[in-house]
Order: structure tokens, then C-alpha cells, then sequence
């Protein structure tokens, strides 16, 4: 009986480290499972984060697109007052060749005159 005592007492003591390593490598699983749940927790502030930038870089791109719309009208007005100027500018070329037209007619009246003198 004796022989059987110190096999189930071998047992015992074998199961009892087997129970000391499930232990320790339970021990290790949880701080494992805590780095995890840590790294979890940088990268939800991560992402936290960039929605934020995101979020920022939506209202630069919409404020870029109002000023590019702006920036439109103002081209659109300036190509207008252009086009003013452009029709001064013929309207002033028209009445200079009128006005040589008339100094012109002007002349020949007067040379006619004074050849009839």
C-alpha cells in the first residue's frame, strides 16, 4: 500500500506543478490580454485623432471651395469690366477716325474756298 501512497503522492506532486505552470501561463496570458487592451486603447485615440484631422481637413477643403467660387465671381468681373473697356477702347478709335474724317472734310471745304477766291 505504501508503494500506491507514493504514486498517487508522485501524482499529486506532478499535478500540483502541472496546476503552478496553467498558473503562470494564465499570469502571462493576462498581462498579455492587458498590453492588448492597452494598444486597443492607443489606437481608439488613434483613430479618435484622425477623424478629428479629418473633420478639419473637410472645412479647409470647403473653405478652399468658397474662395475658389469667389474667386470665380471676380475673374467673371474683371473679364466683364474687360469687355467694357475693350468697347470704350473701339469706341474710342471709331470717333478718333471720325474726328480725322471730319478735320479731313474740313480741310478740302476750305482749300475748295479759298481755290474759288
Amino acid at each position: 500500500m505504501s508503494f500506491i501512497n507514493e504514486a498517487f503522492s508522485s501524482v499529486n506532486e506532478a499535478l500540483s506543478f502541472i496546476n503552478e505552470a496553467f498558473s503562470s501561463v494564465n499570469e502571462a496570458l493576462s498581462f498579455i490580454n492587458e498590453a492588448f487592451s492597452s494598444v486597443n486603447e492607443a489606437l481608439s485615440f488613434i483613430n479618435e485623432a484622425f477623424s478629428f484631422v479629418n473633420e478639419a481637413l473637410s472645412f479647409i477643403n470647403e473653405a478652399f471651395s468658397s474662395v475658389n467660387e469667389a474667386l470665380s465671381f471676380i475673374n467673371e468681373a474683371f473679364s466683364s469690366v474687360n469687355e467694357a473697356f475693350s468697347s470704350v477702347n473701339e469706341y474710342l478709335i471709331c470717333s478718333k477716325a471720325i474726328s480725322e474724317l471730319h478735320y479731313q472734310t474740313l480741310e478740302i471745304l476750305l482749300g475748295s474756298a479759298y481755290l474759288s477766291n
